[in-house]
């Protein structure tokens, strides 16, 4: 008789993203407090980083190269159905931005309200729609790599 299953999917944000500390060749992140059974059979991608798994030995990964990310091309933006629509490519596939905005020019990231994330698609693509306010008279967007 085989033993239960368990199936992990989603994203997990960690140093390099949210956190505001840099990976560096090396780093170890502990994603599970214990070894998964099978966990080395696990897809880990994303992060600007290469992973060595050692999830079924102790739950964690290791990076073990950074990757370069290109940076995306906005190459058209549309208002379409009281959104607004921004689109590119060039990106690098599968990583992830985030979309933020602010009324004026000047406030540092950190101040700025993020709207949405997402992730570049295959081929380099991405599209974001994003509400309009009538009431706002001006909104500036920052697409920001993760």
């Amino acid at each position: 008789m085989a033993g239960p299953t368990q199936t992990f999917s989603g994203v997990i944000s960690g140093p390099g993203s949210n956190l505001g500390t840099a990976l560096v060749v090396g780093d170890t992140i502990t994603i599970f407090n214990q070894y998964l059974t099978s966990g080395n059979t696990m897809t880990v991608t994303g992060g600007g980083a290469t992973w060595v798994k050692h999830l079924g030995l102790d739950g964690s990964l290791t990076v073990a190269s950074l990757v370069s990310l290109q940076p995306p091309v906005i190459t058209s933006t549309t208002i379409s159905g009281g959104n607004i629509v921004i689109s590119g490519n060039n990106g690098t596939a599968g990583s992830g931005y985030t979309v933020l905005s602010s009324t004026s020019l000047t406030p540092p990231r950190s101040s700025r309200t993020l709207e949405t994330t997402g992730t570049i698609g295959a081929g380099g693509v991405f599209s974001v729609s994003l509400p309009v306010s009538t009431t706002t008279p001006a909104k500036f967007y920052l697409l920001k790599l993760q």
